[in-house]
């Protein structure tokens, strides 16, 4: 007969006991009738609870009256969440006529507050204290889980009495089990955990190898997750408290709530490292930052709060924030982001398994609690596969969009490149128009002032270019080859002339030049884009009004009259804050302007100033020029036949306009 360890009662107490017990009322099935080589599962049926709610009684004090003992509720030893202490009645019979060795098993990894006898005609012997004082090699049987051997000789009878209390969940999976039955138990658990465990420890390898190879951050945060599920596994396994702090019973009775909840800040800095959320969901990474801030708050809660009520509230807080998980998930998924299927898999899986746990801990005897942790625990397994495999899936993707991108880069390289080229022929043919105009005097000069806002235009752009500023989007690409074309064209006017003797041409062609139906926004854009960057360096906002308006004009002067009224406008219109540029219809002809809100032009200054080599008299000494671009203007018009106008008021602005026939 295995030894029991004897509690203190005095010999007639516990007679008087023993009396009570074998006497109160019973109902029919109330004795377990134990036959050799039979495992118990199912004891609800035959035990009987007292509740005790301040937790003040002793043994002798719970037993003085069985008639308090009430049936238990339901199929399952489950109270719900509760303070009280409670306390469990099975009254069981050797039916056999040989001695039985079995054992109480409880499939629980820890108690905080734990006590077992076994009432025979010798009296009460502790079975089993499990408190939160007691190490882990006190246990009678070093085993993850409670349970404490008894026997029973030959028709014996005997009453099993538990007293227990928890911080959490008072559910009690109680069972008695054979040597066999007992061993066997163990090892389908003990296999079923190494298959767990064996999974996890090679994902956290996988993951830690590739962050190794790949530098990505977000194998790090699979990894911290992975790392953050295998403590808490590991704890309500009762495998932290059989191998990593066997001495410390009070830290192993309170360290499942920082550990599962440790779990959530793990899943929420993977969820928000995985979807993106600082760049791509600033909402949802609030929602994920708040998470995480409060979960910090709840695991210092049971400094402040009773830790009963944290544990309480910890079930459904995991729970909704497992749908917060999964609701980002959806909609990163709707933006159709690379791996998030897998993602939203595994969350859903993930939110099954927390709605059934959080259903057993919420409505006591509906459901084992056994079987919610492993629900949980096949959930969190899926999710852990779920997640590794979107992982991989976002990789993939990445590294797809990235050899895109890189085709992409190439295809602009190779624009830049003829681009390049293009602006290096254009400043050589430049230089040999510069040149010839020197020596052929004002027509080529005035040639030569139109050109270089457009140049300087050019290098900027092309400087961005360079240098990753600017970007190589379609417009920019656009406004280079436009401007391109602008100059190609006026510099051709210009060597053409050079060739042939024609000073009209270098001056922009003749009235009978070639002149054709265009849309005036055409050159409305190209003026726009020509100055932006210099006029917001002088403080200066360029506005287009947009127009439907047609011109039959010869395009090139019409732009270089537009480009020179730019920049005056530009240069000297320093203090101004706005430039309009516009047009309007005229009769049968259409008015393009340029308006600004400088300083303005003495009204006396005004007819002298389409002279060549003449500068107003409020033109800023830093503004660069030689009072060429009016006289180009007024010249341009006469020999086209379009009308010039220069007007301005003092401290108001100046506006300058050219109507050319509409289209």
């Amino acid at each position: 007969m295995i030894r029991r360890r004897r509690h203190s009662l005095h010999g007639p107490l516990w007679l008087a006991l023993l009396v009570l017990l074998t006497t109160a009322p019973a109902r029919a099935d109330d004795t377990l009738a134990l036959q050799k080589g039979e495992h118990y599962r199912s004891l609800a049926p035959h035990l009987t609870y007292l509740r005790d709610e301040r937790g003040a009684l002793t043994l002798s004090e719970a037993l003085a009256d069985p008639d308090r003992f009430e049936p238990i509720p339901g199929q399952r030893v489950d109270f719900g969440f509760s303070d009280a202490t409670f306390w469990l009645r099975l009254p069981v019979a050797n039916a056999t006529a040989a001695e039985l060795d079995l054992r109480l098993a409880l499939n629980m990894r820890f108690m905080q507050e734990f006590d077992a006898w076994l009432i025979d005609d010798d009296g009460p012997s502790l079975l089993v204290r499990d408190h939160a004082d007691v190490p882990f090699q006190d246990r009678p049987i070093p085993y993850r889980h409670l349970a404490a051997p008894f026997s029973l000789a030959p028709g014996e009878r005997a009453t099993i009495v538990i007293r227990y209390w928890s911080e959490g969940t008072t559910a009690l999976p109680l069972s008695i089990e054979t040597d066999l039955s007992f061993t066997e138990l163990a090892a389908f658990h003990n296999t079923k955990n190494a298959a767990f465990y064996g999974f996890v420890a090679f994902m956290f390898a996988y993951s830690l190898m590739f962050m190794v190879m790949m530098r990505e951050r977000l194998f790090f945060f699979y990894a911290l997750y992975l790392l953050t599920v295998t403590f808490y596994v590991f704890h309500m396994d009762g495998l932290s408290f059989q191998f990593l702090w066997p001495e410390r019973p009070g830290w192993n009775s309170f360290a499942a709530l920082p550990l599962g909840l440790s779990l959530t800040v793990g899943a929420a800095l993977f969820s928000r490292e995985f979807l993106k959320t600082r760049d791509n969901h600033p909402f949802m990474d609030r929602l994920l930052l708040g998470v995480i801030g409060l979960t910090v708050v709840m695991m210092m809660g049971p400094l402040v709060l009773d830790i009963a009520l944290v544990k309480q509230i910890a079930f459904p807080y995991t729970f909704l924030a497992t749908l917060l998980f999964l609701g980002c998930g959806i909609v990163a998924l709707r933006r159709q982001r690379v791996g998030n299927r897998f993602y939203v898999a595994g969350w859903t899986g993930l939110a099954v398994a927390a709605l059934i746990s959080t259903f057993a801990h919420w409505s006591p005897g509906m459901m084992a609690v056994g079987m919610s942790f492993e629900t949980m625990r096949i959930g969190i397994l899926l999710d852990a596969t779920m997640m590794a495999l979107a992982v991989i899936d976002q990789i993939r993707g990445l590294r797809r969009e990235r050899d895109n991108a890189l085709a992409h880069e190439s295809v602009v390289m190779q624009e830049m490149l003829e681009l390049h080229d293009r602006f290096l022929t254009l400043e050589n043919r430049y230089a040999m128009a510069r040149n010839l105009a020197e020596a052929r005097g004002l027509q080529l000069a005035t040639t030569g002032h139109d050109l270089r806002q457009p140049l300087a235009s050019l290098r900027a752009a092309m400087q961005n270019l360079k240098s990753g500023r600017g970007g190589a989007d379609a417009p920019t690409t656009n406004h280079l080859r436009g401007t391109l074309a602008y100059l190609e064209k006026l510099v051709e006017g210009v060597m053409d002339s050079a060739t042939h003797g024609a000073p009209e041409q270098a001056s922009g062609g003749t009235e009978d030049g070639s002149a054709e139906v265009f849309p005036a926004q055409l050159v409305l854009d190209n003026v726009q884009r020509m100055f932006q960057q210099d006029a917001s360096a002088q403080g200066l906002e360029i506005r287009s009004v947009p127009t439907r308006l047609a011109l039959h004009a010869d395009p090139l002067v019409v732009m270089r009259i537009m480009a020179n009224f730019a920049s005056n406008a530009v240069k000297y219109a320093s203090g101004g804050r706005r430039m309009l540029i516009g047009c309007r219809r005229q009769g049968d002809g259409v008015t393009l302007l340029v308006a600004d809100d400088g300083p303005g032009i003495p009204e006396e200054e005004l007819p002298t100033l389409t002279r060549n080599y003449v500068r107003g008299s409020r033109a800023p000494e830093t503004a660069n020029g030689h009072g060429l671009g009016l006289g180009i203007v007024a010249d341009l018009a006469r020999r086209h036949g379009y009308r010039f106008d220069l007007r301005s008021r003092e401290g108001h602005g100046t506006t300058a306009a050219i109507t050319v026939p509409r289209g």
